[in-house]
């Protein structure tokens, strides 16, 4: 895969969740150095996604893969920790550690949609029909497709529950 469909993957991401979150398509960008971690004027951009402008509330750390595969999502994370989606996860996590932001991994399967790999701590989404619900190690993890996040969830609520997350993990 080329480093074009990655970058239109995040680019489709980046409406998605801007549409879903703050009713604007264009609130979000592929971040400038997607992938990596780093500090422009006064938005700090962590993973392949982050606001446009200043002053806007995200909380997140997206990172976006594109998995060019058709096997069953019971395959891609059967190795448990030693499964690509779990060390993509991990390095989110990492990442999103650093700028206190809560870490979403979202990908996409040859014509299977978006899918959104997140711990099951988001009590919000708990009412969103799960693709998968996968433990690795001790940590659950919930996979859900992001067309029902964006559709079945209020966004204000879910924001709510993040910012709740993040002060609990960081006071």
């Amino acid at each position: 895969m080329g480093k074009s469909k990655g970058s239109a993957n995040e680019v489709k991401v980046a409406k998605s969740l801007g549409i879903w979150l703050y009713t604007d398509a264009k609130a979000l960008h592929r971040s400038r150095g997607s992938g990596s971690m780093f500090h422009h004027g006064a938005i700090d951009e962590c993973g392949d996604i982050s606001p446009l402008r200043q002053g806007l509330y995200w909380p997140l750390s997206v990172e976006c893969k594109k998995v060019e595969t058709t096997c069953r999502i019971e395959l891609l994370v059967k190795h448990g920790v030693k499964s690509q989606l779990y060390r993509w996860y991990i390095k989110n996590q990492r990442e999103a550690h650093v700028a206190k932001r809560f870490p979403i991994l979202i990908f996409s399967r040859n014509n299977f949609g978006q899918l959104c790999i997140m711990k099951d701590v988001v009590k919000c989404i708990r009412n969103v029909r799960p693709v998968w619900s996968v433990c690795f190690g001790v940590k659950r993890f919930i996979i859900v497709n992001l067309d029902d996040l964006t559709s079945q969830i209020n966004s204000q609520k879910f924001l709510k529950n993040i910012k709740h997350i993040l002060e609990k993990r960081y006071e």
